[in-house]
C-alpha cells in the first residue's frame, strides 16, 4: 500500500493468538536503510511503575520516548528522568524534571530529547502511572552530523526482581567485528538493591557469579568483562535483585 508518514499507533486484532514482528525502517543520507526491531505495544497489566534504562542524549545521541494507550479508557501519569547518580535531569521544553501525560484510548504521547553537548549524557526514565500502565518504547538514535549511524529500540519494561538474558559475543560468519554485551540497570526505588549475576554456558553449567549493591535511584552499566572477566562467550546471564529494578541488555558490534 501507500507509505504512511507521521506519528501514530496501529492496533491489530485477531480471533486467534498471534505474534507480531514490528520493524522500523529508516533511510539515511547515504541511501542506506537501518532496520530497528520493535516489541510493539504490550500492555503491562497490574503494574503502576515502569522504566527505561540505557537512554542517552548529547554527543550525537538523541532519544524519542513514545507511550501508547492500549486500554479502553484515558490514562494519566508522570514521566521523570534521572542521571546515573540519581539526580533529576532537566527536560528540554519543560519547567521541571518531570512531565505529565494524558493519553486517550488508542492514542500516544511523544517526547523528543537531544542536546548539543560533546559528551553523551547517560539517563534513565521512570513512568509512574495513575491508571493502567501505558506501553511503548524509547528510540535511541546516534548521528554523525546529519548521518544516522545507528538506531536502537528500548522497550518500556515493568520493574522486576528477576531476569534471564541470552548472551552471544562469539565471532560468526556475519559478525566479524568486536562485539560487546552491556547490561544497564537502574534502581528507581528508595532502597538499595543487591544485584546477583550468575553466568551459565549453553549446557546450563554455571561459569561464574558476581554480586554488587546498587544504591537507590542509581543506574550503572556492566559489561561481561566487568562481571565475569570474559569477552567472547555464548550462554545465559541470570539476574536477581532484592529490590525491583529496570534492566536493558544491549549487544553492540563494531565492524
Amino acid at each position: 500500500g501507500d507509505k504512511l508518514e507521521g506519528i501514530g499507533s496501529l492496533q491489530i486484532n485477531s480471533e486467534l493468538a498471534l505474534v507480531a514482528n514490528v520493524l522500523l525502517e529508516t533511510d539515511t543520507t547515504r541511501n542506506e536503510t537501518i532496520i530497528t526491531g520493535s516489541p510493539g505495544g504490550v500492555a503491562l497489566e497490574e503494574m503502576t511503575t515502569g522504566a527505561f534504562s540505557g537512554l542517552k542524549w548529547g554527543g550525537g545521541y538523541s532519544t524519542d520516548i513514545v507511550l501508547l494507550n492500549p486500554h479502553d479508557e484515558r490514562i494519566t501519569g508522570e514521566l521523570s528522568f534521572f542521571d546515573p547518580d540519581g539526580e533529576a535531569v532537566e527536560i528540554t521544553g519543560a519547567d521541571s524534571p518531570s512531565v505529565a501525560y494524558q493519553i486517550a484510548p488508542g492514542g500516544h504521547f511523544l517526547l523528543r530529547q537531544s542536546a548539543s553537548s560533546i559528551w553523551p549524557k547517560q539517563v534513565y526514565a521512570v513512568v509512574e502511572s495513575d491508571d493502567p500502565m501505558p506501553s511503548g518504547g524509547g528510540i535511541l538514535s546516534l548521528r554523525n552530523e546529519s548521518l544516522l549511524v545507528s538506531q536502537t529500540m528500548i522497550p518500556l519494561r515493568a520493574t522486576t526482581h528477576y531476569a534471564w538474558v541470552s548472551v552471544d559475543t562469539l565471532p560468526s560468519l556475519i559478525r566479524h567485528g568486536k562485539t560487546q554485551q552491556t547490561f544497564s540497570i537502574a534502581n528507581p526505588t528508595r532502597s538499595p538493591a543487591t544485584l546477583r549475576f550468575t553466568l551459565f554456558n549453553t549446557l546450563g553449567t554455571e561459569q561464574g557469579r558476581f554480586e554488587q549493591v546498587l544504591p537507590r535511584y542509581r543506574e550503572q552499566a556492566f559489561s561481561l568483562a566487568d562481571l565475569f572477566n570474559v569477552k567472547e562467550f555464548q550462554g545465559v546471564v541470570r539476574l536477581w535483585s532484592d529490590a525491583v529494578i529496570s534492566l536493558n541488555a544491549s549487544r553492540v558490534t563494531q565492524s
